[in-house]
């Protein structure tokens, strides 16, 4: 340890970071978890009731919001031109594309 130093050179002294503040979320949250006025439901499950209403109602809105929710947005493929980002990559960094293009290719198929 370095004299005048609590830590050792690359040792953090708060390793998780700064926490992360969310208010906003946080008051959200303690919001639903309450019960409605005039009722023995929470307010989240008033919000999940009437969403689904609106969904049952035709709202595609609404619909489309409790599917992501429920089974998580679909997956949206991404194509990518392996030879010519090899060269791009390779002519930025001074790099042997044929090289790069093969081990991109590896690693997509799993096989690096």
């Amino acid at each position: 340890m370095a004299p005048g130093r609590p830590f050792q050179p690359g040792q953090s002294g708060n390793p998780g970071g700064r926490p992360k503040k969310t208010p906003l979320t946080d008051e959200i949250k303690r919001l639903l978890r309450q019960k409605a006025e005039g009722s023995a439901y929470s307010n989240a499950h008033m919000v999940a009731w009437k969403m689904i209403q609106r969904a049952k109602a035709g709202d595609v809105a609404a619909a489309r919001l409790l599917w992501e929710y429920v089974e998580g947005k679909p997956t949206q493929p991404v194509e990518v031109n392996v030879a010519e980002e090899a060269r791009r990559l390779a002519a930025q960094h001074g790099l042997d594309a044929g090289e790069l293009q093969r081990m991109a290719e590896l690693i997509a198929n799993g096989k690096a």
